[in-house]
């Protein structure tokens, strides 16, 4: 009885698939890396700038020209 009505519930089939044959799971994986990087890239270019506004050496010269 237990078992018909999970059937019901849940009427999927779950199973493993080892490494390069899930090539959807790695897909969606390395996107997901992929954004990652990304976005730790785009923050990290996005503090740079911040710091020419303030730079001894640059700050007038970045400043000039409308970053």
């Amino acid at each position: 009885m237990i078992g018909s009505l999970n059937k019901k519930i849940f009427p999927y089939v779950i199973k493993y698939k080892q490494g390069k044959e899930n090539i959807v799971a790695n897909a969606v994986s390395r996107m997901y890396v992929l954004l990652n990087t990304m976005n730790t890239r785009l923050l990290v270019f996005e503090y740079v700038k911040e710091l020419y506004d303030n730079d001894y050496d640059f700050a007038e010269i970045y400043n000039a020209y409308g970053h």
